[in-house]
C-alpha cells in the first residue's frame, strides 16, 4: 500500500488473503456472510456439527459456541452493519438470532408452518427475514420478523401462488426481495416494501421464471437469476448479464453500486464468480488474479459467499494443497484506483510477489 501511495487505513482490510484457521478439533471452515464495510465476518467450521465463528483482521476468530453453547449447529446467513448481530438457521429448521452471550432467540414457528429459516438481516440488526414451510413440498411463505412485531407474512406475488421465499432485506430496512411460487412451478422474483406489499420484478424476454437473491444497502439493485442467466434489476428494468457460452450464470450479491456482482457460472458443476461491466463474467480466481492476487500454487477455492458493500471484500472457503476439507477465507482487493499503480510496481520489480496471510497469528 506504501508503494503504490495509497493509505492502508483507506482499505476495510489488508488487500491480500486471510485464512481464518480452525479450532481444535474441527475439519473445514466457510465464512457465510460479511458485514457490509468488509470488517466482520461470520461463517461456520465443521467438527461433527456447525460451530459459529466470527472474525476480524485486527481480533482474530471469535468461536461463538465456546462462549455460548445455545448457538450450536447454526449457519448464519445475515449480519448487521457493526457485525454484532447474527441470524440464519439452527438444525436446518429454526430461524435464530443472536446478538452477543446470553441474547440467543429461537425465533420459533411461523402461522401453521412447521419449519423456519433466517435468510436476512437489516443493518441495525432489528429485522430478520427468511421463509417458512412443512414437510409438504412447494407449500410455505416468506416472512419478516421484528421483536415488537413477530412475524409477519409477507403473502405472494398471486393469489394462485402456495410458496415464496425472502432471501434478502436492504440495510436500510424498507426492501425485501426474494421469490413467489406457484404451484406449477412458476417462479417470480418480487420486492416488498411496507407500502407497495410484494410485486412482482419484470421478467427477462427469454425467460418468466426468476429469482431475487440479493440487494444493495436501500433496495434499488436487485440480483438474481432467470432462465439460465444471471439479472440485475434496477430503475430501468431487468437487465441479463449474459453468461459465457457452455455456462449459466446466478448472481447472488451485489455491491451497492452494482459495478461488482457476485454469483456463479454453472454447467456440470458449480464455479463461483464475479461480475462487472467491464469484462462480464469471470471466475473468482480470474477476477482476483486481474486484481494482482493470484492464488497460490495448489489453492482451489471452493465457495465465494458474501461481498462487502464496496465491493473489494470477498469471502468462502478454499482448498490448500493436500487438504481434503475447506477452510474459511476473507479476500480484499485493492481500490480500482490503486490497482494500475500496485500492477505497475509488480511489473518493475520481477518476480511479483503479493500478500498472503497465512500465520496462525492472524487467525
Amino acid at each position: 500500500a506504501a508503494m503504490s501511495g495509497v493509505s492502508a487505513a483507506t482499505w476495510a482490510q489488508t488487500p491480500g488473503y486471510h485464512l481464518l484457521g480452525l479450532p481444535p478439533g474441527a475439519t473445514s471452515g466457510s465464512v457465510g456472510v460479511l458485514s457490509p464495510d468488509g470488517r466482520v465476518a461470520a461463517g461456520t467450521t465443521f467438527n461433527g456439527s456447525n460451530a459459529v465463528f466470527t472474525w476480524t483482521e485486527s481480533g482474530g476468530r471469535y468461536d461463538i459456541l465456546s462462549a455460548d453453547l445455545q448457538m450450536g449447529n447454526v449457519v448464519p446467513r445475515g449480519i448487521s452493519d457493526d457485525g454484532s448481530t447474527l441470524t440464519g438457521t439452527q438444525g436446518g429448521s429454526r430461524a435464530i438470532r443472536w446478538s452477543g452471550p446470553g441474547t440467543f432467540q429461537n425465533l420459533g414457528t411461523f402461522s401453521n408452518f412447521q419449519f423456519t429459516a433466517g435468510n436476512g438481516l437489516s443493518g441495525d440488526g432489528s429485522i430478520v427475514v427468511g421463509r417458512a414451510w412443512t414437510n409438504q413440498p412447494n407449500v410455505g411463505q416468506a416472512w419478516r420478523w421484528t421483536q415488537g412485531t413477530g412475524y409477519q407474512g409477507l403473502g405472494y406475488t398471486f393469489p394462485e401462488h402456495v410458496y415464496s421465499e425472502a432471501n434478502a432485506i436492504s440495510r436500510d430496512g424498507n426492501v425485501i426481495v426474494g421469490m413467489s411460487q406457484s404451484s406449477g412451478g412458476r417462479t417470480d422474483a418480487f420486492r416488498w416494501t411496507a407500502a407497495g406489499g410484494m410485486q412482482a420484478l419484470p421478467p427477462l424476454p427469454i425467460s418468466n421464471a426468476t429469482f431475487a437473491y440479493g440487494t444493495n444497502h436501500d433496495g434499488s439493485i436487485i440480483v438474481g437469476a432467470g432462465g439460465g442467466v444471471g439479472v440485475l434489476w434496477d430503475s430501468q428494468g431487468a437487465h441479463a448479464l449474459t453468461s459465457p457460452l457452455g455456462w449459466s450464470t446466478r448472481a447472488t450479491n451485489t455491491s451497492d453500486d452494482g459495478s461488482v456482482v457476485l454469483g456463479l457460472l454453472f454447467n456440470s458443476s458449480s464455479i463461483p464468480a464475479v461480475w462487472t461491466p467491464a469484462a462480464g463474467w469471470q471466475t473468482s480466481a480470474a477476477y482476483f488474479a486481474d486484481r494482482g492476487f493470484p492464488l497460490p500454487q495448489g489453492w482451489e477455492i471452493s465457495t465465494v459467499t458474501s461481498l462487502s458493500s464496496d465491493g473489494r471484500t470477498f469471502g468462502g472457503s478454499l482448498l490448500l494443497p493436500g487438504d481434503t476439507f475447506s477452510r474459511a477465507f476473507v479476500l480484499t482487493v485493492p481500490a480500482p484506483t490503486s490497482v494500475c499503480a500496485l500492477l505497475l510496481v509488480g511489473s518493475a520489480a520481477r518476480p511479483r510477489r503479493r500478500r498472503f496471510d497465512t500465520s496462525e497469528a492472524a487467525q
